[in-house]
């Protein structure tokens, strides 16, 4: 039962972007801002949270030809910073 909470945590957290589903370009800029997204691009990033020790959590907002948004996804990662 432990892995099916932890399963519905991440799932909680893709259905709150999942509202987002079926909006265009200009409606996802009003809600979310503009990010650093080149608009013309079928997939944009947003970073929705980062630790102080390099973990951080993106959103994937994948739109169609018609720029309507149809797919959210969430990655977390870690950077590796080389000097």
């Amino acid at each position: 039962m432990g892995n099916n909470n932890n399963n519905n945590n991440n799932n909680n957290a893709d259905s709150v972007y999942s509202a987002l589903l079926g909006m265009t370009k200009k409606q996802v800029v009003e809600t979310l801002g503009e990010g650093f997204n080149y608009y013309p691009d079928h997939l944009w990033i947003y970073e929705i949270n980062k630790t102080w020790w390099g973990k951080k959590t993106v959103l994937l907002l994948t739109f169609n030809e018609e720029n309507i948004l149809e797919k959210t996804d969430t990655k977390h990662f870690f950077f590796e910073l080389k000097i």
